[in-house]
């Protein structure tokens, strides 16, 4: 009997201990990381976009940055969020069920878009504790957007015939995808000019009537703009 009663005390004492030492463990441990690498920087949310070129195999690399100071990373699962396209890891497709080995280092995935649109995925870590990170990847695709021609024309100077011709507001729809204007096409009367400069000074030739002015303007990408005109009676 007093065998007995040992044996449980120091049962009790070893899982008491054992309970101990993983609570400190938990509180030791530090929770993973999931990370992009996005130029020299990295963050836990990428938000990100890409231009698709018709006629060309387009892809974009997502670089991503799992850490565990602990070094405990247990799985690292991925999920579709927005979209339906297919990730590739060193030429293989990444075929769901969607879960990476953990020691890799750092991984970058290839994903190669075919159609416009939001793409989306997220990234979680898991240690052995079950403390999770999420590293969330957002993509949006686009073809050029076509730029917009803004057109003004006022009296300058004391000729009543000069007048400022301005395009300086007319914009890229894609200018936060790295789009901009580079050319300014007027036509002044059935006179074509293309111009890099967004304002021009006209003097009109002498006498009263209407006079037409109509604009185009020409993107980096090589897509021009709808024309927009006006007319002004030079007095």
């Amino acid at each position: 009997m007093k065998k007995r009663i040992l044996f449980a005390l120091f049962f009790a004492t070893v899982i008491t201990s054992c309970d101990d030492r993983l609570e400190q463990l938990q509180n030791l441990n530090q929770p993973p990381r999931v990370e992009f690498v996005k130029r020299d920087s990295t963050v836990a949310v990428l938000n990100d976009s890409l231009r698709l070129i018709p006629g060309v195999k387009n892809v974009y690399n997502i670089k991503l940055k799992v850490f565990d100071a602990n070094k405990n990373i247990q799985f690292l699962n991925w999920n579709i969020t927005k979209g339906d396209y297919k990730l590739y890891y060193q030429y293989n497709e990444v075929v769901l069920p969607n879960s990476f080995r953990t020691d890799y280092g750092d991984l970058i995935l290839n994903f190669y878009p075919e159609q416009l649109g939001d793409y989306g995925a997220e990234f979680k870590a898991t240690d052995r504790f079950g403390v999770q990170a999420i590293g969330k990847f957002n993509l949006f695709v686009f073809e050029n957007l076509l730029p917009v021609a803004k057109l003004k024309a006022v009296p300058s100077g004391t000729n009543s015939l000069e007048y400022l011709v301005d395009a300086s507001e007319s914009y890229d729809a894609d200018a936060n995808f790295k789009g901009g204007i580079v050319e300014y096409q007027f036509t002044i009367d059935g006179i074509f000019m293309r111009l890099k400069n967004p304002r021009l000074n006209h003097i009109f030739d002498a006498g009263s009537g209407e006079h037409k002015i109509v604009l185009q303007v020409l993107d980096n990408s090589g897509a021009l703009s709808d024309a927009v005109s006006v007319t002004i009676n030079v007095k």
